[in-house]
């Protein structure tokens, strides 16, 4: 899925629900000048940094991951171009209050351009009603071979939204 994003230089990778860190492994190998990942718990937190290590030896050559235990809700975006990338991290009350959070950093300026990239989307109509932003690619994204077999499924549905114009007026009610 990130290969469909295009030339993501200049671009941070922020996985919000990062886990041990798989995500954030696979964005070392496009060249975002940071990739980070925030988890509330501590212990995967502590896994994905043991990750970021072993990755950082096999491949000097890429940019480092590093992950924070931080509530996604209380996060400053202060990246100007950003990538959020969500693996169905919340239920649609606080994945509202995620999205509010940045279409706020939108429309004040402190992220220039969004990318969302959302994996097994549940709460997508929170997204697709965002009068910031544009939904870009879906579709079904079959598992790499060594992958299947871990649960019942051997494709995942994704969907990406990029920013668009930021809008006139109140942009934080949902439907």
């Amino acid at each position: 899925m990130l290969a469909q994003l295009g030339d993501v230089r200049g671009h941070t990778f922020i996985d919000v629900g990062c886990g041990k860190g798989r995500p954030m492994i696979v964005a070392t190998e496009f060249p975002f000048d940071a990739v980070l990942g925030y988890d509330l718990a501590a212990r995967l937190v502590d896994v994905a940094n043991s990750n970021a290590k072993i990755v950082a030896r096999a491949h000097p050559e890429r940019t480092p991951m590093q992950a924070f235990a931080a509530d996604a809700l209380e996060l400053e975006f202060t990246h100007r171009k950003l990538v959020v990338f969500l693996f169905n991290p919340f239920g649609s009350s606080v994945m509202s209050r995620l999205l509010d959070h940045l279409e706020r950093a939108l429309a004040e300026g402190s992220i220039e351009t969004l990318r969302v990239v959302y994996i097994y989307p549940v709460c997508a109509h929170l997204f697709d009603a965002s009068p910031m932003l544009a939904r870009d690619w879906s579709g079904c994204v079959p598992y790499e071979p060594g992958e299947i077999g871990y649960g019942t499924e051997e494709r995942q549905d994704v969907i990406s939204w990029k920013s668009i114009a930021k809008p006139q007026g109140d942009f934080s009610s949902r439907p």
